[in-house]
């Protein structure tokens, strides 16, 4: 007899609790996608998240110093963080999500704010330009 709809295996449990915690880092990290969680949800790439999946198993079936709990949470912790870096979409998500976050850094910091970052550059002991360009 099959699976029924309503039966999740542990592992899918394991992904989708890694999917929603990726989820919610980006929406905390950038809270403007908050009102875009479900666009950022249709956006994930399953074939991309079924691969880092086999990947990230495979890495724990070969390292096999790990009990269960490791296993969970190392397993967990890559996917989560695979999402969050927005590895994890496809295109279209891509552009959108790298689209808003870009502008709101530059809202943040100003557009050259991004580009020069004296006080940073000061701090760092490195403040001097490289390549100017007089004409």
């Amino acid at each position: 007899m099959g699976r029924g709809k309503s039966q999740v295996s542990d592992g899918e449990k394991l992904i989708n609790s890694a999917v929603q915690d990726g989820i919610s880092a980006i929406t905390q990290h950038h809270p403007r996608f908050k009102r875009l969680e479900s666009y950022i949800v249709e956006h994930i790439d399953k074939k991309r998240l079924t691969k880092k999946a086999q990947e990230v198993y495979g890495e724990v079936r070969r390292r096999g110093d790990l009990d269960n709990q490791e296993k969970s949470s190392y397993v967990h912790k890559q996917i989560a963080d695979y999402v969050s870096s927005g590895a994890a979409f496809d295109d279209e998500g891509k552009e959108v999500i790298l689209k808003k976050g870009l502008e709101e850094r530059a809202k943040k910091k100003g557009f050259f704010g991004n580009i020069f970052d004296i006080e940073g550059r000061r701090a760092r002991g490195n403040w001097r330009v490289k390549n100017i360009l007089i004409m």
